[in-house]
């Protein structure tokens, strides 16, 4: 449904938070964009998406479920399709993606996976579904 929101950067959450997130003031319409805790880490800490900018942009996913309707946002199209292939590994939901991306750069955790570095992935989630992310793109 959103290819991308462009707007200024109301907030920006902790990144020990459970949900790291910044908060997109798009023309008076504030959208809590989940992201990763590493990004939410870079920005508050050195801010290049700065508070009040008027021209931050965060590519989009959109998940729309029965009982839920969230955004999770992130700097290049790299990273997103990172993010939804790892959804495509059985059990793994948009969260435990986030908790994967934010293990290293988008090139350095698809080398890990290449490679079935499991140790690797268990920094962000357990060894079954660490498992499963590598059987996952191994199939692809």
């Amino acid at each position: 449904m959103f290819e991308y929101l462009r707007g200024k950067v109301g907030s920006v959450s902790l990144p020990s938070a459970d949900e790291a997130h910044i908060v997109l003031d798009v023309y008076g319409h504030a959208y809590k964009i989940l992201v990763t805790p590493a990004f939410s880490a870079k920005h508050r800490d050195n801010p290049v998406v700065t508070i009040g900018d008027a021209g931050t942009t965060l590519l989009i996913h959109h998940k729309k479920t029965d009982t839920t309707d969230q955004l999770f946002g992130f700097e290049s199209e790299d990273e997103r399709y990172l993010f939804r292939d790892l959804m495509d590994a059985d059990g793994v939901g948009p969260k435990t993606a986030l908790r994967v991306l934010s293990l290293g750069s988008v090139a350095n955790i698809r080398q890990s996976i290449r490679m079935q570095s499991v140790p690797f992935l268990k920094r962000a989630v357990g060894e079954k579904t660490a498992q499963k992310i590598i059987l996952a793109f191994a199939k692809k």
